[in-house]
């Protein structure tokens, strides 16, 4: 017994150190520090993008602005050109017309002259937002308008052959004067958009230069917070397959724990049964042997009787233990011999009558031939599937209610139904039923005995007979565990369709 006690805590604290690799615990602290230095990384890389972004918009939209006042300035300084150029070409037409006669040269004279009013307007436009500009475009008109009258004047003198006249009219003072004003006031206004334009484009290049610097700073910053990014993230995955690699290999350790475990708990049950057997049959045969050679004791007997109950006990808990070692381990094996349902249910039934008084049992099976319900298995798992549902059925009546087991054929199926009014099950529990070493909260809280293999293993004889187990249940009212079973095939056959 010391052995196997030792035997017992060693596999606990193997299983304890595995089960703590296995979570992690250890680890979790580091993974968060490490994610929330990613979380950080990423939300400033994130911001850094964005400010980016609005950089460049404000840099694109800073050298749009510049561009748009070099172009305006561009169209002013041409159109103060076009305006020269116009009245030179008006002029020059008038002259060659005067000295030559040639009224050739009246056609270029016309449209120069015609234009110039347009252009003039073009010009006014184009400086609508410079005042000072605007004041020497408002002079140039008064200025402009007299000039063209003078020469109209001598084109016309020179059209009625007084050609002396009409030189002399083209050289007089105050048109020699009004020339001279006009180009003064014209070259000024080039001058000064001359160097409105050189402050422009000095402007345009210091935004340009500031545009540039901002964006490789800001770029040597995303590529600085990526390059992080990258690090910790490369960090995260090294640090994952490592504790990947250590978590396969603690889960790999409790598997193997687990195994032992099977292994010890099947080789115990093993073990233990032969001496078990051996200490009830020597109680059975001591209880015999004293009882002939006393008097009818009834203390004695109740001890014998207590004897064997316990004896019987571990041997079934034995025998369970073994059951979920083969089931675990995949060796349960069923024989598919046919079963008449019926009969067996009944014998099941009959032979818990006798143990128990408390619960009176009733039996409702379909009327019709012996073989009417008729299923392929082995008899004495499914008699062990009875047995353990009457036996739940009666530890979870406490106050000795009555329990139904019906038997029923429906279409392809035959069903058993064993209902009983005791503790019932809450809906949360339902779920895990069917679990391993699963007992619901009200049965814990009632402080009954049992070990939550027993649904456990019925539900695997069941299942490898090809059927399935449900659970019905309100708890304070009861519950119905129903086990369907495919009929056996002639009994399909036979049936009516």
């Amino acid at each position: 017994m010391t052995r196997m006690r030792d035997a017992l805590h060693g596999l606990r604290a193997t299983l304890s150190a595995s089960l703590a690799r296995v979570t992690g615990k250890q680890a979790l602290p580091l993974r968060l520090y490490r994610g929330r230095w990613l979380i950080g990384v990423f939300a400033l890389l994130l911001f850094a993008i964005i400010a980016n972004g609005a950089l460049a918009l404000y840099s694109l939209n800073t050298l749009v602005t510049s561009e748009g006042a070099v172009s305006h300035s561009h169209a002013v300084l041409s159109q103060v050109h076009l305006v020269e150029t116009r009245l030179l070409d008006a002029e020059s037409a008038m002259r060659a017309y005067l000295l030559t006669g040639d009224t050739t040269y009246l056609t270029p004279y016309a449209m120069a002259r015609n234009t110039l009013a347009d252009e003039l307007t073009r010009l006014n436009a184009l400086t609508a937002g410079d005042d000072g500009q605007q004041r020497r475009v408002a002079a140039l008109t008064p200025m402009i308008a007299p000039l063209l009258d003078e020469w109209q004047r001598a084109v016309e003198l020179r059209a009625g052959q007084r050609t002396d006249e009409a030189i002399a009219a083209m050289r007089a003072d105050k048109v020699q004067r009004a020339m001279e004003s006009i180009r003064g006031l014209l070259a000024e206004m080039d001058a000064i958009e001359d160097r409105l334009l050189d402050g422009r484009l000095r402007a345009a290049g210091s935004s340009v230069r500031e545009a540039q610097v901002t964006m490789l700073v800001a770029t040597t910053a995303d590529v600085a917070l990526l390059a992080a990014l990258f690090v910790l993230v490369w960090r995260a995955f090294v640090a994952r397959e490592r504790h990947l690699r250590e978590e396969q290999s603690a889960r790999a350790t409790a598997e193997a724990a687990v195994a032992l475990r099977d292994d010890f708990l099947s080789i115990a049950s093993h073990e233990l049964r032969t001496p078990v057997a051996v200490l009830l049959g020597n109680a059975q045969l001591l209880e015999r042997v004293l009882l002939s050679r006393t008097k009818q004791d009834t203390q004695v007997r109740r001890s014998f009787a207590a004897i064997q109950r316990q004896l019987t006990r571990i041997q079934a808990l034995i025998a369970a233990m073994l059951d979920v070692s083969r089931i675990e381990r995949g060796h349960l094996k069923i024989a598919h011999d046919p079963i008449d349902l019926v009969a067996l249910v009944q014998t099941v039934v009959d032979e818990v009558r006798t143990m128990t008084q408390a619960h009176p049992i009733e039996l409702v099976v379909p009327t019709g031939p012996p073989l009417d319900v008729c299923v392929y298995g082995d008899a004495l798992r499914l008699e062990q599937v009875m047995f353990n549902l009457l036996q739940n059925a009666i530890k979870y009546s406490p106050d000795g209610g009555p329990i139904q087991v019906e038997v029923a054929r429906t279409d392809n199926w035959a069903s058993v139904a064993v209902t009983d009014h005791g503790l019932g099950i809450v809906a949360e529990a339902l779920p895990h039923l069917f679990e391993r070493f699963y007992r619901a909260p009200a049965v814990r809280s009632e402080h009954i005995s049992g070990l939550g293999i027993g649904l456990f293993i019925v539900h695997e004889i069941v299942t490898l007979h090809g059927g399935d187990v449900s659970v019905a249940s309100e708890q304070g009212t009861g519950t119905s565990v129903t086990v369907r079973l495919p009929l056996a095939a002639s009994v399909v056959a036979e049936s009516p369709s």
